[in-house]
């Protein structure tokens, strides 16, 4: 969604303050949020003529088979966008696993730091998740089992921008 979608006026960074969290991010036009499934976000949104008073917003996304075969490699991919107006800084993507599992990144082109992720930039990585052969709990654990290295809702600091390093 956009802040044009919204009636709200080209051109213009505001300010999404998410009302249950707390915390304030600056968006150059884009409306997005980490949601759990099923979960709900409320956001007030404000123009905003100082976006270094705020971090980046950012989305993160985790995509992969729902289920596995135990011993069978699946890959997954962690996705990372800034809809924010300033460049976010320092992004790592990576996967947390259950105990016993591997993750390892499949892709030397796509690496798993960014020294920076400009506006409007899409970075992904990509990983093969291995369940330990013998297990067989994991339907439905493949999606739900691992966590997202850079989720945005763990994390007390997501991002970082160029001009501000406070919050």
């Amino acid at each position: 969604m956009t802040a044009a979608a919204l009636g709200l006026a080209l051109g213009t960074d505001y300010f999404m303050k998410d009302l249950w969290a707390r915390r304030t991010t600056e968006t150059a036009g884009v409306i997005s949020a980490n949601v759990p499934s099923h979960g709900v976000a409320l956001y007030r949104l404000s123009p905003d003529a100082n976006p270094t008073a705020a971090p980046p917003n950012a989305t993160i996304a985790l995509t992969g088979p729902s289920n596995m075969t135990p011993g069978q490699p699946v890959t997954a991919t962690e996705t990372f966008a800034d809809n924010g107006d300033l460049a976010a800084l320092r992004v790592n993507l990576g996967l947390r696993a259950p105990s016993g599992w591997s993750v390892t990144p499949t892709s030397p082109t796509s690496p798993t730091s960014f020294a920076a992720v400009e506006t409007g930039q899409t970075v992904r990585a990509t990983f093969e998740v291995l369940a330990p052969a013998g297990r067989r709990d994991v339907h439905g654990l493949a999606h739900n089992g691992l966590a997202r290295g850079g989720d945005l809702r763990r994390l007390q600091r997501p991002v970082s921008s160029a001009r501000q390093d406070r919050w």
